[in-house]
């Protein structure tokens, strides 16, 4: 097992390492390509961020979340098929209560989604108004604006901390839903498991060796 996680580790950094610089090399090329127009309507700032943050995050996803996909889904299958071998019962229970699980995680899920974006959009807006705003400060000035920048820049910080606020309880929400759900399987299981070694279907040994696969 630590061969092989270590050797995982090592082949997923390189690949998304090259992968990464790759696509980056070629963004920086496409920019340099661009007029003199594109560099007008697009702020400096913004710009570097695509070419930083994002380039990691696509080369991330990537490769990352399909590795991530087919490890689990194997990992299930396997499991399942232990299960189902050793002891269909406890993999029934463990069926029925990730069935039920499903969709709260789903929902809860989607709903952290919506507001992560939300946020995102948000801040990325804020943050083009605040740069435009600066790089005319003297217009600002001029007008006699200072103020109501000022109320502006406030309203739209206290909206994102809002949102910031709903997006952090609704994680923290998930965790003890997920955790229920989880504990209460294994309980189940624990208790059937119990039962079968008690009427002689199984051994204890076979009972230790599957519980930690309930999960």
């Amino acid at each position: 097992w630590w061969v092989n996680d270590f050797l995982s580790i090592v082949a997923c950094n390189r690949s998304n390492s090259e992968f990464s610089q790759r696509i980056r090399k070629q963004l920086f090329d496409a920019i340099m390509r661009q007029d003199t127009v594109y560099f007008e309507l697009n702020d400096s700032g913004a710009v570097c961020s695509r070419l930083n943050h994002d380039c990691e995050k696509v080369a991330h996803s990537f490769l990352h979340l399909p590795r991530e996909i087919l490890g689990n889904i194997s990992h299930l299958v396997a499991t399942g098929t232990l299960l189902y071998m050793r002891c269909p019962e406890m993999l029934y229970r463990a069926l029925t209560f990730a069935v039920c699980a499903v969709p709260f995680i789903v929902v809860m899920q989607r709903t952290v989604n919506h507001l992560a974006r939300k946020g995102y959009r948000a801040l990325d807006v804020s943050s083009r108004s605040t740069n435009e705003m600066l790089r005319n400060l003297s217009t600002v000035r001029e007008f006699a604006r200072e103020r109501q920048e000022g109320d502006s820049y406030t309203r739209t910080q206290a909206i994102h901390a809002r949102d910031g606020i709903k997006l952090h309880l609704m994680q923290h929400m998930q965790w003890p839903i997920f955790i229920s759900f989880f504990f209460g399987a294994q309980l189940v299981n624990l208790w059937t498991g119990a039962a079968l070694v008690n009427a002689g279907t199984i051994s204890a040994i076979e009972l230790v060796q599957l519980f930690h696969k309930f999960g």
